[in-house]
C-alpha cells in the first residue's frame, strides 16, 4: 500500500513546536547581573521567551532592552540545555549567551522593566548559584568549570 505523502504547508505545519527561552550572562568586572522578577521566587539572568519567528540572538537582544533598556551586542553562544516534558511543562530548548562586560554608563543607564523585574544585583557567580533556579545553577556551573567553551546539555547534564 502506499504512503499518501501531504501537500508541504500541511506538512510542516504538523511537525511538532518546542518551546525555546534564552538567557543574557551580562558582566561588571568580575560579578554578573541577575534579576528579580515579581512573578517569580528565585532571581534570574535577563532573558526570556524566544518569540515566533525570531532567532535566539535575536530573542536575546531584544529581552535585554525590554528588561534593562539596553542595546548589547550578543557576545557568544555558552549553553545549549535540552529540556523534556516535565510534568505540565513541554520539552525546551534554553540558549545561554555572553553579553560581555557593561560600561559603567551602560549600567548607569538600566531602566528595570516595572512590571516585570523589581531588582537587580551584580553578584559573583558562587553568589548567583545560591540565588537562582536550579536549571540556571547548573548552566551556570559549567560556565564556571569551562568559561570559554560552549557546552551542549540535555536536562542540565553533559
Amino acid at each position: 500500500m502506499e504512503k499518501k505523502l501531504l501537500p508541504e504547508k500541511e506538512y510542516l505545519e504538523s511537525l511538532p513546536k518546542k518551546r525555546m527561552g534564552v538567557g543574557v550572562l551580562l558582566f561588571s568586572e568580575d560579578k554578573i547581573l541577575i534579576l528579580k522578577p515579581t512573578y517569580k521566587d528565585h532571581w534570574l539572568l535577563p532573558g526570556g521567551v524566544i518569540d515566533l519567528n525570531e532567532s535566539p540572538r535575536e530573542a536575546a537582544i531584544r529581552e535585554v532592552h525590554e528588561e534593562l533598556g539596553l542595546q548589547v551586542e550578543i557576545k557568544q553562544l555558552l549553553v545549549v540545555d535540552y529540556l523534556h516534558k516535565a510534568g505540565e511543562r513541554t520539552e525546551c530548548i534554553q540558549f545561554l549567551f555572553s553579553g560581555g562586560n557593561l560600561s559603567k554608563e551602560q549600567i548607569d543607564s538600566i531602566r528595570l522593566q516595572d512590571e516585570e523585574i523589581s531588582d537587580m544585583q551584580f553578584v559573583a557567580l558562587t553568589e548567583a548559584k545560591k540565588l537562582v533556579s536550579e536549571h540556571t545553577r547548573i548552566r551556570l556551573s559549567f560556565i564556571e568549570s569551562n568559561p570559554q567553551k560552549s557546552i551542549y546539555l540535555e536536562n542540565g547534564k553533559i
